[in-house]
């Protein structure tokens, strides 16, 4: 559901990063960098219209005046859609999508450091179809999507060699699908879902020389969730997740260092307490070395940690709370070559091992009788 008009770039780390990001990031990281406001007063504005009668509009309004910089973003984007049941097996009814997307980050210069404020808000509804093969379509079953998400974050410089962060976040995501009666299928399914969590995060870089920075930093993350189901297809039936909770705190290290040749060396360890996983050790060790003036090497090695969700630990209906928690181990090697002036390629080869991954299993293949699935872990499994 994320709007992409107020983005300035996305990087992409690949391999496991929980080092640095923690749980989670077992497989990879997609850092999302959000404009800020600059300069003079700018105004700008787009629409865009295409197949499917697909009509998107967006407007943003950002500057900076003296020690105060914003940047307000809204998008909005609406589709007829196609049918999100396979038309190959006779679905036709086509499922539209909706999305208001509003965010804003203001930018306050305290002389000795920033505060940078932070708010994103979504409201996204989907229609849907009941399942994928023949008679999937399903006209009147709907889903809409809620998320607010505000951080701030204080940066000060208590010395030359020492940069400090505080970063104080919160995320909600609230869900409800309903599937009202129609004629073919004359009954109702109800579902809410509400999650939370909140993390504070401080991260503490130590440039102790031109070469060399040290990274000393410790995290806290909650998160909460509550589902209830109804559904009347087979008799009144009502399932409900009562409110369940997941913490995990962290204490990470890392080294950067570079040589005068063009060398470069990273090397990182995480500590994690989770309160139903215990203590998880993860660490990253990665190097760069020139081989001539336009080639360079690269390779990374590292482990990862995700402790399974509330959802997938406690759902009454097709939660498993005997669930391990999924490792990973992965390693990512490449060449990168400057070609005159104006070019740059590389190649890269990745590879990440999984142990006790999390999957679905339906238990008797027919995606119209999800509800007899659950949750397992596979023993091993590889991307490259």
């Amino acid at each position: 559901h994320m709007a992409t008009s107020d983005i300035e770039r996305i990087e992409v780390l690949f391999g496991p990063q929980s080092t640095l990001y923690g749980s989670d990031a077992i497989g990879g990281v997609l850092n999302i960098i959000t404009k800020k406001g600059a300069g003079i007063h700018r105004l700008e504005a787009r629409m865009e219209g295409g197949s499917f009668e697909t009509l998107r509009e967006a407007v943003s309004f950002g500057a900076q005046s003296g020690l105060f910089s914003y940047y307000l973003a809204a998008d909005h984007v609406k589709t007829e859609g196609i049918s999100a049941a396979s038309r190959a097996e006779g679905n036709t009814e086509r499922d539209g999508y909706e999305n208001l997307s509003v965010a804003a980050t203001g930018t306050f210069d305290l002389g000795g450091g920033f505060l940078k404020l932070d708010i994103r808000s979504t409201d996204a509804d989907n229609e849907l179809d009941h399942y994928g093969g023949p008679g999937g379509d399903d006209p009147n079953f709907t889903g809409d999507a809620e998320q607010l998400l505000l951080s701030g974050q204080l940066i000060l410089y208590p010395a030359d060699i020492w940069e400090s962060s505080l970063k104080v976040s919160s995320n909600a995501h609230d869900r409800h699908d309903i599937n009202r009666p129609d004629p073919v299928r004359p009954f109702t399914m109800e579902l809410d879902f509400k999650g939370r969590s909140r993390k504070v995060e401080l991260v503490n870089n130590f440039y102790v020389s031109d070469r060399s920075t040290v990274t000393l930093g410790l995290d806290s993350e909650e998160e909460t969730g509550e589902s209830r189901f109804f559904s009347d297809e087979f008799g009144p039936f009502t399932s409900v997740l009562p409110e369940e909770s997941a913490r995990i705190d962290g204490i990470f290290f890392q080294e950067q260092y570079s040589a005068a040749s063009g060398f470069t060396m990273t090397l990182g360890a995480r500590a994690d307490e989770h309160s139903d996983f215990g203590a998880q050790t993860t660490w990253r060790a990665g190097m760069s070395l020139p081989l001539s003036s336009t080639t360079r090497f690269r390779t990374v090695y590292g482990t990862g940690f995700r402790a399974p969700s509330i959802d997938q630990l406690f759902n009454p209906d097709y939660g498993n709370p005997d669930l391990a928690a999924e490792r990973s181990r992965g390693w990512d090697a490449g060449l990168e070559a400057k070609i005159g002036k104006r070019l740059r390629a590389s190649v890269s080869w990745h590879l990440t091992r999984y142990d006790d991954l999390i999957a679905w299993f339906d238990a008797d293949g027919d995606p119209s009788t999800w509800w007899d699935g659950s949750y397992e872990n596979i023993s091993s499994a590889e991307t490259r």
